[in-house]
């Protein structure tokens, strides 16, 4: 869970740096702008550009199954359910490569060395704006995403890690609010 937080972290980054109105650059970066984001004169649809960027190589290398029940889950009410639903549809062996496949895609987002958060913490740096409305700025964002071509997939699994993530952060902050208002239970 510590680790999902710390992808949260990332990607609430990302969402603080997206401002419609403005974009800074670091010199450096300017010079690493991927192709992809280079033809995009508006910062919100550059930054959704380089996060599919960031999210593309590891959804390409999934298998068809892999990748139908990755949208399946994303898009349900109950993704673990959904999970182990359309898992079980597979036959054996099919089972076992779609469970690793899916264990390679958590581990990715886990593992703070791993290419795709390399990736990510480039784009944080790259955008450093503040929106006035976060949410407002992380929707448009995810639309943008959705937008690129072969982003579908990795606009799903961004969407699913920040609402996972925002999830964390509010139970978080109304845990220590509620350690804030009572004193005396804190030291018990």
């Amino acid at each position: 869970m510590k680790k999902t937080l710390s992808f949260f972290i990332v990607m609430a980054s990302l969402a603080m740096a997206c401002n419609s109105d403005s974009k800074s650059l670091d010199k450096e970066d300017d010079e690493s702008t991927t192709e992809r984001s280079s033809k995009k004169k508006n910062p919100m649809d550059a930054m959704a550009a380089d996060i599919c960027d960031c999210m593309t190589p590891l959804t390409r290398s999934l298998s068809k199954d892999a990748r139908r029940v990755f949208e399946k889950a994303l898009k349900s009410d109950d993704p673990e359910t959904t999970t182990r639903e359309e898992i079980s549809k597979l036959d054996e062996e099919e089972q076992t490569n779609v469970a690793a496949e899916i264990e390679v895609v958590a581990s990715a987002f886990q593992k703070e060395d791993s290419q795709v958060n390399a990736c990510m913490n480039k784009v944080s740096k790259k955008y450093k704006d503040e929106p006035d409305d976060p949410k407002k700025a992380m929707k448009q964002l995810i639309d943008a995403m959705e937008g690129e071509d072969d982003c579908e997939l990795g606009a799903l699994i961004f969407k699913a890690y920040m609402a996972k993530g925002m999830n964390e952060t509010e139970n978080n902050d109304t845990n220590n609010q509620q350690d804030d208002d009572d004193p005396a239970e804190n030291e018990q």
